[in-house]
């Protein structure tokens, strides 16, 4: 026992000792908890009382995972089971009661222990689980109840064994199984006939002498009492003595805010809507959140979410009533009673809805919930017109920034008030969806206003009306048909006054930002005119791209982008105007050299925007306006590379590598929306290309250049096709070179590079790539083989890597089975195709069964392609490759335990190589028949003669879908036979 305590805390303190070291208590410790009598050292280690708190988690938590992971080798014997639920009684009732320096994560972790077992034995095994831990004793007696240490730590262990099992048990927040709900299902039937009325009872008197004795305990016990209300029995919480309880938690400051959350819990729980209206009359909630008058920010929000739970409730059986109202079911005054419940709940809502922020969003359920019932109404009355404007005006007033916001440096306070916001343009859209005139005509006075007393108003007054003004417009693909124009219009219109009124040109960067973002959202809105669009680039140029703070012009330059694409037409005449005007924002210089005018990446979406733009120009203009824009581009990069400037860099200052990545990303980003089908469009970016790969060459094992320059390579094979093809050698022998490395986190991600570029390259140029692809396939798939050969360490970084490295090289065979077959048989790659069709097989041994499915599909692509009753034609030897090599691995793989026959990925590759078969035999005729009688079928799976006649027979005859699932059976008996149990 003493050397696992030194290798635990070996292990948990580097301080300790060395690497090696640690690795070796670290494989101690599994050996631990993966041995027989592992267990027991860890129960030993629990009752210790020297042991330290990391020791105590150590081993609870390897107490836990035996019956978690190895429950049924330990369950094969009954007594040990056994001794576990009896230590596990002990340690709570016998030693932990008169240790109370017990830690208290070697508590939790304990009755996490217990829930695990609990959860794999209750009710068949441990019947007698809630009766072994009950402390229903020591709260009997209100004169003795709580009184010592040892009944508090008694009842605390108790209470967290009871939470331990609602997480691992009965909690909808954890996502499971079917089976495992089905399981948790079966358990809370038994808990609800066995011990939920007992333990409701034990947790009432807990709570009720606590509330003198021990009042933290009182908070734990309503936190464990709250997550079960939602299951058990109504009238276990609805009953005087739990009722009066709660409600005297409410008003004590210790306690309101637990007892506040297990009301809420009450309120949600499943039931009719009539009765859970019932309840809320009958308790009165709604008087009681009327008096309920605190300053604690945090019961404030709970009592929110009370009332919006409560209003959402009261709705949905105000709704029921109505209904029941129309058929006779209930008198008229039901209605008018459910009404005013209804009416009462909206007034504190306002209340609620006009506090703080926390105590703000818990309402906005509710407020949905009206609008909901309000969409239903066949015409709004005046009483809902009033309302939806007492609610407008709340979201008005809460969507306003305070005046301390700071944008600059957005800390919880600002992110919080964000989400906080948008939750708010969430409602305001839901509110235009129920009366869109009402909506609009409030957005339009409140912007109206705004423009009038620009010069006066607030800067977040100003940007309140623009910002309610853009929310708005995402509600409209919603909205009924017939209001789609006047919204159209109002947004049309209200564009126009916002620059009129030059609010673009305000001295705050918010009003600013949201200015040019309704442009951006609305534009396509705007009357056709010769002066609105170049009015537009002009706001956008010379008030957003040069205001003085760089924020706005880096959210400007991504909304010009947005504007410019979507207008190129009309923007195509006045291009050349357009290009001197944005000169200064695409000047690429060194780190540190120049004024910082854009974000780099928001320099990105100036050329995105421009390389779009030329891509509508004529032909004629879109030459010089590649000669004017990509020639210099790439004049910097071949003065970086021929000049040797980036060998000045420094590891701490790479001055110049990072300006090459940004050369070559704006290179490619120019390129969008440019398509150049002729030599002399094209030209231009072959020598850019050409620059592009030089740069590659020189600075092998820049990861961050080689991700720019094979960007720019997709970009090219798009734009200008094939004109890339001369530049497919250079392309893969350049990136090629890169995958050169005795550093696996280097060469692994250069081979993904090649590979991806090469799959592109397949289904671009398909058979044009035919004879360049014919000389890269055997040294790339050298140094592919070389690479998935380095050594790795199990589950690290690089490890999965190396798993997407493996599957996307299947890809790749796959691609070019299926498009340029001829590759692989070809004069000079055909010796080497043995090796890769082990590759393949080796693959097929993978326990990812995806894997393994996508190397079953390749081989089956082989045999459609090569197998025959004259092989010698393409591949000398082909048969008996596929006899000694092929069938006989992909046979062992499906006969493997992991492989289930008739289920998802395993069922698809079985029907796989059952298409397999039916090929082999329409091209191999006897041969393979042959193969299968005397070969495949009596040796290397056993079969009897009955089962090979079946099996030919069916092969032959049977029609497809029976085929199949002869197959899969034949399967499932081969493995029930080799495993022995048939």
């Amino acid at each position: 026992m003493e050397e696992l305590e030194r290798a635990v805390l070996c292990q948990f303190d580097p301080r300790l000792s060395s690497r090696e070291v640690m690795l070796q208590a670290q494989l101690y410790t599994e050996s631990i908890k993966a041995s027989v009598g592992g267990w027991r050292l860890c129960f030993e280690l629990m009752f210790k009382e020297t042991a330290v708190p990391v020791v105590k988690i150590f081993a609870a938590q390897a107490i836990t995972e035996v019956i978690v992971k190895r429950y049924d080798a330990v369950a094969s014997d009954p007594t040990v089971t056994a001794q576990m639920r009896e230590m596990m009684v002990k340690w709570m009732k016998v030693y932990l009661p008169y240790h109370p320096q017990e830690d208290n994560s070697a508590r939790n972790k304990m009755a996490q222990a217990i829930a695990a077992l609990f959860k794999k034995q209750y009710p068949q095994q441990w019947p007698t689980f809630f009766s072994d831990f009950s402390v229903a004793p020591l709260v009997a007696d209100p004169l003795t109840a709580l009184r010592t240490d040892e009944q508090r730590i008694c009842v605390d262990m108790f209470l967290r064994i009871i939470k331990a099992i609602d997480e691992d048990v009965v909690s909808r927040e954890v996502t499971r199984s079917t089976s495992e709900l089905d399981q948790n299902g079966r358990i809370k039937d038994a808990m609800r006939s066995d011990c939920i009325p007992a333990l409701v009872d034990t947790l009432y008197k807990i709570m009720i002498n606590a509330k003198t004795a021990c009042p933290q305990l009182v908070s734990v016990c309503l936190s464990v009492f709250c997550p079960y209300i939602d299951w058990i029995e109504t009238n276990l919480v609805v009953n005087d003595q739990m009722i009066t309880l709660l409600f005297e938690c409410l008003t004590n400051e210790l306690f309101r805010r637990d007892a506040c959350e297990c009301l809420c819990e009450l309120i949600a729980k499943g039931m009719s809507p009539l009765h859970k209206m019932d309840i809320i009359v009958k308790l009165n909630l709604l008087g009681v959140l009327a008096s309920l008058k605190t300053d604690d920010t945090k019961f404030k929000a709970k009592l929110s979410k009370l009332l919006g739970l409560v209003g959402e409730k009261l709705i949905s059986g105000w709704t029921h009533i109505e209904e029941l109202v129309k058929t006779g079911a209930l008198p008229p005054q039901s209605d008018l009673q459910a009404k005013a419940f209804v009416d009462a709940a909206l007034n504190l809502l306002w209340a609620y809805m006009a506090d703080d922020e926390i105590t703000s969003a818990a309402t906005f359920e509710f407020a949905a919930t009206y609008l909901n019932r309000l969409k239903q109404e066949p015409q709004l009355t005046a009483e809902h017109v009033e309302n939806m404007g007492k609610l407008l005006t709340i979201i008005a007033k809460k969507m306003t920034f305070p005046d301390e916001f700071d944008f600059k440096h957005q800390d919880d306070p600002e992110i919080h008030f964000l989400r906080y916001r948008t939750e708010l343009g969430i409602l305001l859209r839901h509110a235009l969806r129920v009366q869109t005139e009402l909506v609009v005509q409030f957005v339009q006075l409140s912007l109206n206003n705004a423009i009038s007393n620009i010069a006066t108003l607030k800067w977040n007054d100003m940007e309140l009306p623009i910002n309610m003004l853009l929310a708005l417009g995402e509600a409209k693909a919603d909205l009924h048909n017939a209001t789609h124009k006047p919204l159209e219009a109002f947004f049309s219109q209200s564009v126009l006054n916002l620059l009129a009124a030059n609010v673009h040109k305000h001295s705050h960067r918010a009003v600013v930002i949201r200015t040019f973002e309704c442009v951006s959202a609305y534009f396509r809105y705007l009357p056709a005119g010769p002066q609105i669009v170049p009015g537009i680039l002009e706001a956008f140029i010379s008030f957003g791209l040069r205001n003085p703070e760089l924020d706005v012009r880096n959210r400007v330059s991504y909304l010009l982008m947005q504007f410019v694409k979507a207008k190129r037409s009309e923007i195509v005449p006045i291009t050349t105007q357009l290009l001197v005007s944005l000169k200064d924002f695409l000047a690429l210089v060194p780190q540190g050299q120049g004024k910082k005018i854009l974000k780099f990446e928001c320099q990105l979406y100036l050329f995105d925007a421009i390389g779009n733009l030329i891509g509508a120009a004529a032909p004629q203009d879109l030459v010089q306006y590649l000669e004017g824009l990509v020639r210099p581009l790439t004049a910097d990069v071949n003065k970086i590379i021929s000049t040797g400037l980036y060998r000045t860099d420094t590891t701490e200052n790479p001055v110049y590598c990072t300006l090459l990545e940004r050369l070559i990303s704006a290179l490619g980003c120019l390129s969008r929306g440019v398509t150049c089908d002729t030599e002399p469009l094209a030209k231009p970016f072959q020598e850019a290309l050409v620059a592009v790969l030089t740069s590659a060459k020189a600075l092998p094992h820049q990861a961050e250049i080689r991700t720019k320059v094979i960007f720019f390579i997709h970009q090219m094979i798009g734009v200008i096709g094939q004109y890339v093809l001369p530049y497919v050698p250079q392309i893969l022998e350049t990136f090629l070179a890169a995958t050169v490395s005795s550093d696996v986190s280097v060469s692994i991600p250069a081979v993904i590079e090649v590979i991806q570029l090469t799959n592109q390259l397949i289904t671009r140029f398909k058979d044009d790539l035919l004879p360049l692809l014919n000389q890269a396939l055997i040294p790339m798939v050298q140094q592919i083989f070389k690479v998935l050969n380095s050594p790795v360490v199990p589950s690290s970084d690089d490890d999965i890597q190396m798993r997407i490295l493996q599957r996307i090289y299947f890809v790749l065979i796959r691609r070019i089975a299926q498009t340029l077959p001829l590759v692989l048989t070809s004069e000079q790659n055909a010796p080497r195709l043995i090796d890769i069709i082990q590759s393949i097989l080796l693959g097929c041994q993978s326990e990812d069964l995806r894997l393994v499915q996508l190397c079953f599909v390749i081989l089956v692509q082989f045999i459609k392609l090569w197998y025959g009753s004259n092989p010698a034609a393409v591949i000398p030897g082909f048969n008996d490759l596929v006899y000694n090599h092929v069938i006989p691995p992909i046979y062992r793989r499906m006969l493997l335990p992991d492989f289930k026959p008739d289920q998802g990925v395993p069922g698809s590759i079985c029907a796989d190589v059952a298409a397999m078969h039916r090929t082999m035999l329409e091209k191999g005729g006897e041969e393979f028949e042959q193969y299968l009688q005397s070969t495949l079928l009596p040796s290397t799976l056993s079969c009897n003669a009955h089962n090979i006649e079946l099996f030919i027979t069916n092969l032959r005859a049977a029609q497809p879908k029976d085929w199949r699932q002869f197959f899969t059976e034949f399967i499932k008996h081969q493995r029930m036979v080799l495993s022995g149990t048939k």
